[in-house]
């Protein structure tokens, strides 16, 4: 006779399954042998018959002890795969086979972007995601510090001097949020889609490690094709605006669209000007396509100007003739229309922003 009972527990690359990071799937294999040749033992039996009856009884028994023994095995397997699963040690762990803290900066990109799903588990939380995403996030504000949301574009977003009357939107984005979030405004003057990204600005940006990324370029792209900084709205811009989409996504972060805001330029009959809508439309276009939050500056800032009129918006600008930058006054105009959308874009921003 011989007996042979293993409980195997295996899983993915030797690291636990995490309702987080689903992408370890564990398995439990209980095995159990029992072989006992009756066949043989009666045969034996017969042959020597000499042997007291008593002595084959005692076999027999004691086959059935030990199959109860492999039973009591199978039984086992139950509880000890639950007390497994219990253990927080074991069962909250990333790929990286580091416990899962509840501080968002400390949980990699895997688990915030790209699952491996496994079974209809995997599609019932996928159904639940983005509420189970706001309310964590709502839930765990105070824990987590120094969220890191990183700004690029051109010059009507980046910083100037103070001894400059020119002034990015982007230079006041930080006073309306709280001290759990870091604003990290990257933009440069004269950049486009394109030029950003061939100058590594962008892998500047990315170094910062970010969990958000504002994106608003178009201006510069929009010049002529003679420009090296000139995109196509209805195809290079689009294809420089996914590059920026994946990368961001590939370190975690979460990227937010920003359409360009209008040019100050009004036609004779007081209309405003709407040569940057291409631009804008193929901004959306892509946000659509990626599933990608997208602030409509474009538009917003298109109704503004227009209320104000050609002299109203002129007091908005940098300098005297200027139609596109912005003084301390239009920057912050810009800022708030930037500011009034993002929560309804981005919602698990909502709880850093100041009352």
């Amino acid at each position: 006779m011989n007996i042979e009972s293993a409980l195997l527990i295996d899983s993915w690359n030797g690291r636990a399954f995490s309702p987080l990071q689903p992408q370890g799937a564990l398995s439990m294999l209980l095995r159990s042998r029992a072989t006992c040749d009756l066949t043989q033992q009666i045969k034996h039996r017969q042959t020597m018959r000499f042997l007291p009856r008593i002595r084959s009884d005692f076999i027999r028994i004691l086959a059935l002890h030990i199959a109860a023994i492999a039973s009591l095995a199978v039984a086992l397997a139950a509880p000890a795969w639950r007390d497994y699963a219990n253990k927080p040690d074991d069962w909250y762990r990333g790929v990286d086979g580091r416990r899962v803290t509840e501080n968002i900066t400390e949980i990699e990109s895997e688990r915030r972007n790209g699952y491996a799903w496994y079974g209809a588990w995997g599609e019932r939380v996928a159904g639940r995601y983005g509420n189970w995403k706001r309310n964590w996030l709502e839930s765990n504000a105070a824990a987590m510090k120094h969220i890191r949301l990183v700004i690029v574009g051109d010059s009507t977003v980046c910083n100037y001097p103070e001894n400059e009357s020119t002034r990015g939107w982007g230079q006041f984005i930080q006073g309306f949020f709280n001290e759990s979030v870091r604003v990290i405004n990257v933009a440069k003057s004269g950049r486009s889609t394109k030029t950003f990204i061939d100058e590594g600005l962008w892998q500047k940006a990315l170094k910062e490690k970010p969990n958000f990324v504002l994106i608003q370029f178009g201006h510069n792209d929009s010049h002529g094709p003679d420009r090296p900084e000139s995109t196509d709205a209805a195809t290079s811009f689009k294809e420089y605006l996914r590059w920026y989409i994946d990368d961001a996504r590939a370190i975690g972060a979460s990227p937010l669209l920003v359409t360009p805001m209008c040019r100050r330029i009004f036609s004779q009959g007081g209309k405003l000007d709407d040569a940057l809508r291409p631009y804008a439309n193929a901004m959306k276009e892509v946000a659509a396509e990626k599933k990608v939050g997208v602030i409509d500056l474009h538009t917003t800032s298109g109704e503004l100007f227009q209320k104000l009129g050609e002299a109203g918006s002129a007091e908005l600008a940098n300098k005297a003739g200027d139609r596109t930058h912005f003084n301390e006054k239009g920057a912050r105009a810009m800022a708030g229309l930037v500011m009034k959308e993002l929560p309804a874009v981005e919602p698990s921003l909502r709880p850093f922003l100041k009352e």
